[in-house]
């Protein structure tokens, strides 16, 4: 009977010695976790950061955060010209998410003109006068212009010409904002020119247009060098 017991205790202690061997039961070997294997192109794809968004546009911009540049030089007024035109632009509309208008602050220094008097055949303008005074040519009349004033000029022929000319004592900022549709033709009643505009392939409101310009009345013949 004691011999029983005994073989119980035993057993209960050393499951093992049920089975012929001695000792407690050792612990399983313990595995090394396998390395995590090679990530695939597509998989460090996926663990990258996340690029952060194109810049959006602003929501709001304020007059005093802009400044007004000189034009790049290919369309900056060369001889004669270059004492009557001196426009400094800032352009606006893609700093504002624009698409279908254009919108830039023109700084003009007493004496000076933006551009020639023209008209365009398919965009329309409107100038908001900001500071100073000057006059704007508008067909065969002339008004004067002071701050806060606004000024419509329709797409249209000749009689739709206009230009604004600072004949004040300080600088003259107006505001201009047009559509943007292309292609454009432009007339020069001054001059006698005509050029005509396309804006560039993935071009934007503040990307200049492609630029061709000529005499009204001179042309070469639609079938030459055919």
């Amino acid at each position: 009977m004691e011999d029983a017991l005994k073989r119980l205790q035993l057993r209960w202690r050393f499951p093992n010695a049920a089975r012929g061997r001695s000792g407690p039961t050792p612990n399983p070997p313990i595995r090394a976790k396998p390395k995590n294997p090679p990530l695939t192109r597509h998989a460090r794809a996926r663990t990258r950061p996340a690029r952060a968004p194109p810049c959006a546009p602003h929501a709001v911009i304020n007059l005093d955060q802009l400044e007004p540049q000189a034009l790049p030089p290919q369309h900056t007024a060369t001889g004669a010209a270059a004492e009557r035109f001196a426009p400094r632009m800032a352009m606006i509309g893609e700093l504002i998410g624009m698409r279908a208008l254009d919108c830039n602050l023109t700084a003009l220094a007493p004496g000076k003109r933006a551009f020639p008097f023209h008209n365009h055949r398919v965009n329309e303008e409107v100038f908001i006068v900001v500071q100073g005074s000057g006059t704007i040519r508008i067909g065969a009349e002339s008004y004067a212009l002071r701050q806060g004033d606004i000024v419509a000029c329709p797409a249209g022929g000749q009689e739709t010409a206009h230009q604004i000319i600072n004949t004040g004592e300080g600088e003259l900022r107006y505001l201009a904002l047009s559509t943007n549709q292309s292609p454009e033709v432009v007339e020069f009643p001054d001059s006698g020119k005509y050029a005509t505009l396309l804006q560039g392939a993935g071009g934007g409101a503040n990307t200049l247009p492609q630029r061709t310009v000529g005499h009204i009345g001179q042309s070469v013949d639609y079938w030459e060098g055919e």
